[in-house]
């Protein structure tokens, strides 16, 4: 291994992190996706595509779903900085761009998840 290897080098669109971070709310509440998409006046189908980050939340979407989930859209901002800088520091790239297909991704999104993870029992501890 060379002496500057920082780790596996993934991509995460940001719209994903935003997205794990409601998914992650909802999980904690109970909430079923179809509760949030009424709350946005969407479908179940499109609240998916939102919390995948295949499509991103406007401004005021943000809002409505933050108070469904009983939280702010700052707090869901602040959660979804944390995660990105923590994958930062793992070596992955936070993009402004939606997702690809590419390999990257699929590193990044696994970096995500161990980013919810080791987050997640940090602040439990």
């Amino acid at each position: 291994m060379s002496q500057g290897y920082v780790g596996p080098q993934g991509v995460v669109p940001y719209s994903v992190v935003i997205g794990r971070v409601l998914q992650q709310r909802r999980n904690q509440l109970g909430l079923q996706q179809d509760d949030l998409a009424a709350a946005l006046g969407i479908t179940q189908s499109a609240y998916s595509r939102l919390e995948s980050g295949d499509t991103v939340l406007s401004l005021m979407q943000l809002r409505i779903a933050a108070a469904a989930l009983y939280t702010s859209a700052g707090a869901i901002l602040a959660a979804a900085d944390q995660y990105a800088d923590y994958l930062e520091r793992l070596g992955a790239l936070i993009t402004n761009e939606r997702k690809d297909n590419s390999a990257a991704v699929l590193v990044g999104l696994g970096l995500l998840a161990a980013a919810v993870v080791a987050i997640g029992s940090a602040q439990k501890a």
